[in-house]
């Protein structure tokens, strides 16, 4: 059995104002390509379609016209597809029976539970597709999905599809998500045991985790400046028989605008946008690397870094070559204040306190913490208010 593991795909994102449709359509192709190559049995899409839950008309024609073309590039590859948290399931899985004429499987909440048997049982599988639900709910869910898939696996792997955090994994390279916990999930060992491989979503970046059971593809397309320093790409898995453990390689997915930072070293906004000007003339997003300490920031810094980059037309498409996107201001201060923040999970937000979060916005954006005046100006107004 051999089958691609691709999850994280963000179709639709609005990346600085910028449409990644005409990337995410190469991207897809490149996929093609891949199938094409490599006779998969199965394809398998671990959530995060959308980088939305209400994609545009333009995100969701991207995705059926390269859907289709991976279907025709293999098409004896069934493809099974599972609603992530940026996903909407009711759009998501709109037009699932239609799908499957595709041999597209669409699976959503609503739809979840029921394993998917594909080929014989000498050289088939059986794929348990759990869509993203909520953390509380997601372990009885996977634990009911592959009891389910046992009763009927035979001799056949059988490979979980989920959209989770799971317990061990890294976060590095995702510094850019929100000052909160993630809601981690734990699979039982029960569950670890009865399967061959877990095709997981919802990380970025690629790894391994439970002892190499499981697997985050990654993203094949980057999302954010903090995602450009690993690598990009699906995983191909192949499992020659239940109880064998799983062989993968990644084969990378070429990026059509390329994400950068620059320079290496944080500098001036000056010698920044000089570092901009001075890349090659290919189309990229860039983001300036500012020392905010030594060099801060104008308050007319981006119209100056948006004026350079303006400057980098490209006639055939109207839109710059350099694609000024952002700042990142680097503050020894900021760090510093930064970690004596604890760590808070979703449900702490509820009962965080309103300094707590004044706290955190200005280590987040490098400013001077709260003084003692401050604090006592704050916890008297929150006295009147009450």
């Amino acid at each position: 059995m051999k089958l691609i593991h691709t999850a994280d795909w963000h179709i639709g994102q609005s990346f600085y104002n910028y449409d990644r449709c005409d990337e995410a359509a190469m991207m897809m192709r490149s996929i093609a390509a891949i199938a094409a190559d490599e006779r998969p049995d199965l394809l398998l899409i671990s959530g995060d379609i959308f980088h939305t839950a209400m994609p545009s008309a333009a995100a969701q024609r991207t995705w059926a016209e390269g859907v289709l073309a991976i279907h025709e590039a293999c098409p004896t590859m069934t493809t099974v597809v599972i609603s992530g948290n940026h996903d909407s399931p009711s759009r998501l899985g709109a037009y699932s029976r239609l799908w499957h004429l595709a041999g597209v499987h669409i699976v959503t909440p609503a739809m979840a539970g029921k394993p998917i048997m594909v080929g014989d049982e000498e050289t088939g599988a059986v794929v348990v597709p759990v869509p993203f639900v909520p953390s509380a709910l997601a372990g009885e869910m996977i634990s009911r999905a592959v009891s389910a898939a046992r009763e009927i696996s035979g001799r056949r792997p059988i490979i979980l599809m989920a959209h989770q955090a799971v317990e061990g994994l890294s976060l590095d390279g995702h510094h850019h998500l929100p000052d909160v916990a993630m809601d981690y999930i734990s699979i039982d060992s029960a569950v670890q045991d009865a399967v061959d491989y877990i095709a997981l979503g919802h990380i970025h970046k690629p790894q391994e985790v439970l002892a190499g059971k499981a697997r985050y593809s990654g993203s094949p397309l980057p999302v954010h400046f903090d995602e450009a320093y690993y690598s990009h790409g699906v995983d191909i898995v192949t499992i020659d028989r239940h109880g064998e453990p799983a062989t993968v390689r990644q084969v990378p997915v070429p990026l059509a605008v390329p994400l950068l930072t620059v320079p290496e070293a944080p500098t001036s906004l000056d010698n920044a946008i000089a570092a901009m000007n001075n890349l090659p003339d290919t189309t990229c997003y860039v983001r300036l690397h500012i020392d905010g300490d030594n060099h801060p920031l104008p308050l007319d810094a981006k119209q100056q870094a948006l004026n350079a980059s303006q400057a980098t037309i490209d006639p055939a498409t109207d839109l710059p070559r350099k694609r000024f996107s952002d700042f990142k201001v680097v503050r020894e201060a900021q760090a510093a204040q930064a970690s004596g923040l604890r760590e808070i999970s979703v449900s702490d937000i509820e009962t965080i306190d309103i300094t707590e979060v004044m706290e955190r916005y200005l280590s987040r954006t490098g400013a001077p913490a709260l003084t003692a005046d401050e604090h006592l100006i704050i916890n008297n107004i929150l006295s009147e208010q009450q």
